[in-house]
């Protein structure tokens, strides 16, 4: 037994003899910090004393793996010709004007301070707006490696932070496996869906992430399976969200907004026309004369989701037409494949939504609004209707508790100014009205359905139908006062892809115009008023439409037939 015992340790002690230099050389070549060096030799001392054969021997030569991985000391020279940095942003992007020009801005305090101490950018809009892509050009046009991770549902800190290695199965945070991942100490790092953290869990996951990407403490940031800190301030932390509002706010305050609005049709088919078929062409290895969308086809493709401010629906649509594009040439089709408005449905649904005008005949007690929805923002009709009984008021919804505020605010107004409207004030003595509100809101923009409500409950009383061709957004003080509202310039965009004709804002929100591009501008008439009365004028028509006769609840028994039904008996 003592034979053998000798022989193993023998063995053992000459695979030891060949491990640890190599790793003593390794840690010599990695050019280590000191901080990290004496970490290295405190485990290269520790190792000597473990048996390869136990767990520890094999955590530990894991450490090692991350701590020499690393990218200590190698990093990339950035691009600072300003110029460049513009054409690279204009080249990978249509539209998007004001973010570029503010993205631009950005990177020349970044050039001029030199230490890294700015806001982090944070790229906000709806799905498939660009943020990733901008990334992207942002890191070319840098000369920086590009890398992303998601904190989506992230709801414990070691996933930003590490697990101790006393845990089995530990591993390093989201934010070293990102920089092992990139290469190099100062890539620029996407952080997305900031505004989507879970919730609950273990730890404080904007507390990790704040001492990841602020200034002031990134240059510490502590991981707590390296137990070693890493300096984090050569990063270009990035940030994307969907809603700002829903950014925990101590994570928004050291962020510079940048909102990305969306696309109407006209940039929609620019995109598609000079950035979407080309790519998609290349990825299923097609030529232009193999396969191609002309005007009509693609203007078409471009009005089929109107109520999407992205471009994911119009890139799944022209993958999944050259994708069939590439099988009918791989079955022989001759000339290729040559699309236009005319044999379109042949290949694809690209059928348009149905119009979200009301039709020829107008409805009294519904207004369209202008609203801020989870996936963007978009139109929303607002429902009235009024029925003889005990006074009362309903509101319906999925945030119905937390707009009853604003309509009772509504009705309070159409109470004290009445008699403009040539309404009975005795009628909300002995009525019952009911609102619905169709969709969810995003909570900064509940406030701003004011004015449609108003609109609305006017058009009930009066029998005067809201124009079919207007959109609204405001919301109103109990003085009739319309308040400014956030996103408007989103807003402005969704009305112009949903091809309503005017829009009714607040005057506070006069300033905001000047970010729409001009050909939007042109398209639509944007009404900016001071109070309600100005925006009812906009918005009424001067037709009184008929209401059907009220039948109540308790007389819809089917009445009795007048004579004897004839018989359907067949033998």
């Amino acid at each position: 037994m003592d034979q053998y015992e000798g022989k193993d340790r023998r063995s053992e002690s000459a695979w030891l003899s060949a491990d640890i230099p190599f790793l003593r050389e390794r840690v010599r070549a990695a050019e280590l910090p000191e901080r990290a060096l004496a970490a290295a030799e405190h485990e290269l001392t520790r190792l000597e004393y473990i048996s390869p054969e136990s767990s520890e021997y094999s955590l530990t030569r894991s450490y090692f793996d991350w701590l020499l991985a690393l990218p200590w000391n190698r990093r990339t020279e950035d691009q600072t010709d300003a110029r460049i940095t513009r054409q690279f942003l204009d080249c990978g992007h249509y539209g998007l004007d004001h973010a570029k020009e503010q993205i631009a801005d950005h990177l020349a305090v970044m050039h001029l301070r030199k230490d890294g101490r700015g806001p982090v950018l944070c790229l906000v809009g709806p799905p498939g707006t660009g943020k990733t892509s901008l990334g992207h050009s942002i890191a070319r046009a840098l000369g920086r490696t590009f890398v992303r991770i998601s904190v989506r549902g992230a709801s414990n800190e070691s996933e930003i932070c590490g697990q101790r290695r006393t845990f089995r199965d530990a591993l390093p945070g989201k934010i070293i496996r990102g920089l092992r991942s990139a290469g190099v100490c100062n890539p620029l790092f996407m952080i997305e869906d900031v505004d989507r953290l879970g919730r609950g869990g273990l730890g404080d996951v904007q507390s990790a992430l704040i001492e990841a990407i602020d200034p002031k403490l990134r240059g510490q940031f502590l991981d707590q399976y390296l137990d070693v800190t890493f300096d984090l301030s050569e990063v270009f932390f990035v940030a994307t969200a969907r809603q700002a509002e829903d950014i925990p706010e101590s994570l928004s305050r050291g962020m510079e907004h940048i909102m990305l609005p969306g696309y109407v049709q006209e940039e929609k088919y620019q995109i598609g026309r000079h950035f979407i078929l080309p790519r998609e062409r290349e990825r299923c290895g097609l030529t232009d004369a193999q396969f191609d969308l002309d005007e009509s086809s693609l203007r078409q493709l471009s009005r089929t989701h109107p109520d999407q401010a992205g471009l994911h629906s119009l890139r799944e649509q022209i993958g999944e037409l050259a994708r069939k594009a590439a099988g009918a040439v791989v079955r022989g089709a001759e000339g290729g494949v040559h699309l236009d408005s005319k044999n379109l449905s042949q290949w694809i649904d690209a059928r348009a939504p149905q119009d979200v005008k009301t039709g020829p005949v107008p409805d009294v007690g519904t207004a369209k609004a202008l609203v801020i929805a989870p996936r963007g923002a978009g139109v929303m009709n607002i429902e009235v209707t009024r029925i003889t009984g005990r006074s009362n008021l309903t509101v319906t919804g999925p945030q119905s508790d937390q707009l009853r505020g604003m309509v009772e605010m509504a009705v309070t107004l159409l109470r004290a100014c009445a008699s403009r409207y040539d309404i009975n004030v005795e009628l909300f003595d002995n009525t019952h009205l009911h609102v619905n509100i169709e969709q969810e809101l995003a909570a900064s923009d509940l406030d701003s359905t004011g004015m449609a409500i108003l609109a609305a409950l006017v058009s009930e009383f009066t029998g005067k139908p809201i124009r079919e061709d207007v959109a609204i957004s405001g919301g109103i003080s109990l003085r009739g006062r319309l308040r400014r509202v956030p996103r408007i310039v989103d807003k402005i965009l969704a009305a112009r892809r949903l091809e309503i004709e005017h829009v009714i804002i607040p005057k506070a929100n006069e300033g905001d115009l000047d970010q729409i591009p001009d050909y939007v501008r042109d398209a639509l008439s944007i009404h900016a008023v001071e109070n309600a009365d100005a925006a009812l004028d906009r918005s009424l028509q001067q037709i009184i439409v008929p209401k059907p006769e009220e039948t109540s609840a308790i007389d819809l028994a089917i009445p009795e037939p007048t004579h004897d039904p004839p018989n359907t008996a067949t033998g």
